[in-house]
């Protein structure tokens, strides 16, 4: 029966998590069943070794009972006569061993299989470069293009599932004994180094073993490479050099020199400020020339009234005017024999009659401005 690649192949009974599946072997188990389904060596599966042609034979030892774990591959080793746990050095001998049994020779090749001028039918041949490979046996005076399905240095997803799951996002590491699967980390983890084996951690943890994890550092790029700056001293400012150059620590200087004066609308003057007690009752106003101070009424005096002062008006302030007077009517002579006219006529220095007092009177203002308190202090 001719070897196929796509159906035949050695598969174990596995107990996975109280389900037993079958499953393909992967690695060198593969490629020994592999050959010996193709009629290169004998494989033999079972609980004890072979006793015959051990040199041409692959043991695989199956666990009693069946189910209950995983077989284990020995192949012959002709120094110590003994089966040992298989290798791909042993899997070399056993090839070799078996080639001679049968007459055919064993060639060596690169970038794939040899010349069709190397070798006679029935030889096989082994690429010596990546990706490797077991090629053969050569028929017809042609050696085949593809290597013997499993003895490529090729990795398959099939093989990966069945040795390490099929879980979306693991990663695959090797320990310190075999390769093995790194589980799913937590949101927002990142990938880390311990003891030289990744492990899933936490970004802060990350920055702290790379930064240190002294409060107040600072993360800045520098020329070279991502950088902490070490918190700086009380009261000092972060400053940057602009592109190129690195952020540093500088003195913080003062927000207003010493001897500024500035309105307040507080009771108490702010720290590193003294209020201006000798200025009290004052109002502000706006110029555009030279600033003082203009004593007078005090502001609350001014804006306390509610009448103006009292005034009394005189002759010089009094309107202008005038008052008539009627007397009786007085005969003055005839004028050529005729009758009396008559007329009014008032007496000389005479004077209407006078009333009124001649006191003083006011009049009523509002003047009760809204206005907001505020100190003046000057800069220490």
């Amino acid at each position: 029966m001719a070897y196929n690649p796509v159906t035949d192949f050695l598969a174990l009974w596995r107990n996975n998590a109280g389900v037993v599946t079958k499953t393909q072997m992967p690695g060198l188990d593969f490629v020994v069943s592999a050959l010996a389904r193709a009629g290169f060596i004998t494989l033999a599966v079972s609980a004890t070794p072979p006793v015959v042609n051990q040199s041409t034979t692959a043991w695989l030892q199956a666990a009693v009972p069946s189910h209950s774990g995983e077989g284990v591959m020995w192949l012959w080793d002709a120094a110590a006569t003994a089966y040992v746990a298989a290798t791909p050095a042993l899997l070399f001998k056993m090839l070799e061993a078996a080639a001679g049994d049968s007459g055919v020779s064993w060639w060596t090749s690169t970038g794939g299989p040899p010349l069709n001028t190397v070798g006679v039918d029935g030889d096989f041949a082994i690429q010596l470069d990546e990706p490797g490979g077991i090629f053969g046996p050569k028929f017809g005076g042609a050696w085949p293009v593809a290597a013997v399905p499993g003895s490529v240095n090729e990795v398959t997803s099939i093989a990966l599932d069945n040795t390490f799951g099929n879980t979306p996002g693991q990663l695959i590491y090797r320990d310190v004994a075999v390769w093995a699967a790194l589980p799913i980390g937590p949101t927002d983890a990142v990938l880390n180094v311990d003891g030289g084996l990744p492990v899933w951690d936490a970004l802060t943890s990350l920055l702290d073993t790379i930064f240190g994890s002294v409060q107040g550092s600072i993360l800045f790029r520098d020329a070279a490479a991502w950088d902490a700056l070490p918190p700086g001293v009380a009261n000092q400012i972060l400053a940057t050099g602009g592109p190129g150059a690195n952020p540093a620590w500088a003195p913080r200087t003062a927000e207003f020199i010493s001897g500024t004066v500035m309105v307040f609308h507080q009771t108490d003057a702010p720290v590193g400020w003294t209020k201006d007690v000798t200025i009290n009752d004052y109002g502000l106003r706006v110029t555009n020339g030279t600033v003082g101070i203009t004593p007078g009424v005090a502001f609350s005096t001014v804006f306390a009234q509610t009448a103006v002062g009292n005034t009394t008006i005189g002759i010089p302030t009094m309107p202008p005017h005038f008052h008539s007077e009627v007397v009786p009517s007085t005969p003055v002579g005839l004028q050529g024999g005729g009758t009396y006219p008559t007329g009014n006529i008032g007496a000389a220095g005479s004077n209407t009659g006078s009333t009124g007092g001649g006191g003083a009177h006011t009049h009523s203002v509002t003047l009760n401005l809204a206005y907001v308190d505020i100190i003046i202090a000057s800069k220490d």
